[in-house]
């Protein structure tokens, strides 16, 4: 019924992000969703705003929220969703050093590795945001519906995008719907607020 996945494809090669997401396609029933938060590279945004962000992740590119939609609406994917939570990114940069500097008692953490930290997620907050956003992406496996012939036998099958799904958690966001109806199933509840897990990424 759902796939849910918390910053986890800014760990992934932007080159492999379609190939999860058709993985994702397979082991979804057809009306599930896959939710996804992740960091997203802003449209436009200049190389030199986004090599730190680059260089803490050892990355050479990031995708952004159009690149994901174009990729999920290509391995079968509706009812595309994103909800913006860059207030959240924010709070992530100041809470990763403390939570370092908290932990380095109890685990191996070196006093170079919490500065190097610190001074990249401080380059962040200089630069990251007009370079990259952070946020919530909702998409849903399309149902196969049959397709009837004039005398009502079922001749084929085909993936219908039966409009917005009903109790959708992102209020008021386009989604790329393009006929009414009810859809196979609710979207998912998501919790809008920042991981707990902020010093994991």
């Amino acid at each position: 019924d759902l796939v849910v996945a918390l910053d986890s494809f800014i760990h992934v090669v932007p080159e492999a992000h379609e190939e999860v997401l058709r993985e994702a396609y397979r082991v979804l029933r057809p009306g599930g969703w896959i939710v996804f938060s992740d960091i997203f590279q802003r449209e436009g945004a200049s190389s030199e705003a986004l090599k730190p962000i680059y260089e803490r992740f050892d990355l050479k590119s990031m995708a952004t929220v159009e690149g994901f939609r174009k990729h999920l609406a290509a391995a079968g994917f509706g009812h595309f969703g994103f909800e913006a939570l860059d207030a959240c990114l924010t709070e992530h940069c100041d809470l990763v050093p403390k939570v370092l500097e908290e932990k380095k008692g109890s685990i191996d953490l070196s006093d170079a590795f919490i500065e190097k930290t610190a001074r990249q997620l401080e380059n962040w907050k200089s630069f990251g945001p007009g370079a990259v956003q952070w946020g919530v992406v909702k998409a849903q496996k399309l149902a196969k519906l049959p397709m009837l012939c004039r005398h009502g036998a079922s001749t084929a099958t085909a993936e219908s995008d039966n409009g917005d799904a009903p109790g959708s958690p992102l209020s008021g966001v386009p989604s790329s719907s393009s006929s009414g109806g009810d859809s196979p199933s609710p979207s998912p509840a998501i919790s809008s607020s920042s991981p707990s897990s902020a010093a994991s990424r």
